[in-house]
């Protein structure tokens, strides 16, 4: 899997919208497609960029498929307590999903060796 430049919107609760580039090839995701209502779309994704760091990117959809929330964190490693304690720290509440996308993650970096 070839490094790529990757465009992701970033939503923020308060604030402007914005885009973040970067070189980084996806890694992971899980989707949680109910949320708590049923109105809503939960997605986490996993890349490394091509720095090795890994960027955990959660976003919140609305029924429609807008993006009503969208925030990342930076990691140098995907040790699980690491990934929960930096997204807790930006305020970003995935849910276990990040857990999940995770291991797909390490299930790809496996397969990449």
């Amino acid at each position: 899997m070839e490094f790529q430049q990757i465009s992701l919107a970033i939503v923020p609760e308060k604030g402007e919208n914005s885009a973040m580039s970067f070189n980084g090839r996806p890694l992971g995701r899980a989707v949680d497609e109910s949320g708590d209502s049923g109105s809503f779309k939960t997605m986490v994704e996993i890349y490394q960029t091509r720095e090795k760091s890994f960027l955990i990117y959660a976003t919140y959809r609305d029924r429609s498929g807008e993006i009503i929330l969208a925030n990342f964190v930076e990691t140098d490693t995907l040790d699980l307590g690491t990934v929960r304690l930096a997204l807790k720290d930006e305020g970003i509440y995935p849910g276990t999903m990040y857990s999940e996308a995770v291991y797909h993650s390490l299930d790809t970096l496996e397969l990449l060796k």
